[in-house]
């Protein structure tokens, strides 16, 4: 090709007798500017091939349709037949064959917030998030508008939140009261997010009911031909990368986060304060999370020097942890005590066990000197009890209660009384009678 343009441009313009030599140059000349102009247009084509299929493959779709790789999660379900929480990715608004399969509804009548989360195939750029809640006619229901409104059975007061890597929030204008529309559109700037969630505080019913949860966006675009990336040898500056293609991460300070970048939660404003170092691991579950505090230098007796706190972030709360272990410097620097919490009703962890320096252990109670086991039991009537011995078939044999009564818990049991010198031994029961029997026994 290169050949034959030459060869016509120098024919045509080859010089004749008596003309200058400088033909010769022009010949060259056109020859390259057609060659730079096919390639021009050839280029052209192929680009206009490649936006086409570009523009094709960035249509927007709903990220979070089951059609499109979504998967759902709810706090509860009223049945996995008649209120399934998969039915909100069903691409049907309507709620048709709402009480069997047409729609969600949580299990915990008249107990709010509730929550349901879609989890998109991989993570997605969304600007458009729609709920859609039950119509009063749903026996016999219609595509809803976003002006149709009902009086008996939606949710009133929402949150539409996404995941941001760390914990859940609000998309914008994503806080809601006061509704009374049956479909809720939100629109906002591109968020990148594989996750969203709805979460239920209020409701026309007593329980949360949701029909549709959908999410408009454009899912990443392929490489046609991805360029195979060599996996690096671990070298002198290029570990933390290689680490990091790992989700294994370091900040600022060497704390080391798995499968998260952040990994220093001060879940109460002190917890870094008193810890030399911070690990955190993200189960990559919707909101599961723990982190671990291990001690340096601490400022004084009685301070925090480890710390386990586990986090379910979808559970809401005042405080998302839902147990935790505490390592505390003792009286004096030196000797420290062991905590262990768990968390009622999202108020944050309470303490339940603490062992001593010396060994003591305290059960709902801080650890006795010199009393080797104190328990504080929840009530102090006669029906609670703050001590049950069970024998190998998980029968009880001793019972302490709340009121301070002890009772052997089986017949003919007593209490084995011991002489001074140690040789004779017996047991002080009762008879049928409610007579007191005193029986020598063999001693133990």
């Amino acid at each position: 090709m290169l050949r034959q343009v030459y060869e016509k441009s120098s024919t045509r313009f080859a010089t004749s007798p008596g003309k200058p030599v400088v033909n010769h140059f022009r010949a060259y000349a056109i020859s390259l500017a057609l060659i730079f102009l096919l390639g021009g247009i050839a280029t052209w084509y192929t680009s206009t091939q490649t936006v086409e299929a570009a523009s094709a493959s960035l249509d927007r779709i709903n990220v979070a349709a089951a059609a499109n790789g979504g998967t759902v999660s709810a706090s509860s379900e009223g049945s996995l037949d008649d209120y399934p929480a998969k039915s909100v990715i069903d691409g049907d608004r309507t709620g048709l064959n709402w009480g069997a399969g047409g729609g969600w509804a949580d299990a915990t009548s008249s107990v709010f917030p509730d929550w349901i989360a879609v989890d998109f195939e991989e993570a997605a750029t969304i600007d458009e998030i729609d709920v859609v809640t039950l119509q009063d006619a749903w026996w016999n229901p219609s595509e809803p508008t976003e002006s149709l409104v009902f009086y008996n059975n939606g949710i009133t007061s929402f949150d539409v939140q996404y995941w941001d890597g760390h914990g859940w929030a609000n998309v914008p204008g994503g806080s809601v009261t006061g509704n009374n529309k049956v479909w809720r559109k939100f629109t906002f700037s591109p968020i990148t997010t594989d996750r969203i969630r709805v979460l239920v505080k209020a409701a026309k019913a007593k329980n949360s009911i949701i029909v549709e949860l959908e999410a408009y966006g454009v899912p990443p675009i392929p490489d046609p031909s991805p360029t195979p990336t060599p996996t690096p040898s671990p070298a002198p500056g290029g570990v933390e990368a290689a680490l990091a293609a790992r989700e294994i991460y370091f900040d600022s300070n060497d704390n080391v986060g798995f499968g998260t970048t952040l990994p220093i939660f001060n879940d109460d404003g002190t917890t870094g304060a008193f810890v030399g170092k911070w690990v955190a691991i993200d189960g990559k579950l919707p909101g599961a999370a723990a982190y671990l505090g291990l001690g340096g230098t601490v400022p004084a007796p009685g301070d925090r020097v480890g710390v386990l706190n586990f986090y379910n972030m979808a559970m809401g709360g005042v405080d998302h942890r839902t147990a935790a272990i505490y390592s505390f410097n003792g009286s004096r620097l030196g000797a420290g005590n062991l905590e262990f919490y768990t968390a009622p009703d999202f108020i944050g962890p309470v303490r339940r066990m603490q062992i001593a320096p010396s060994g003591e252990i305290g059960i709902n109670h801080a650890a006795g000197p010199g009393t080797m086991l104190e328990i504080m039991s929840k009530t102090a009537d006669a029906n609670s009890k703050g001590l049950v011995v069970l024998d190998s078939s998980d029968r009880s044999v001793l019972t302490v209660r709340s009121d301070g009564q002890i009772s052997a818990d089986r017949p003919g049991q007593g209490i084995v009384l011991k002489s001074p010198n140690g040789l004779v031994c017996a047991k002080l029961s009762i008879d049928n009678s409610g007579s007191l029997v005193v029986s020598p026994i063999p001693c133990p």
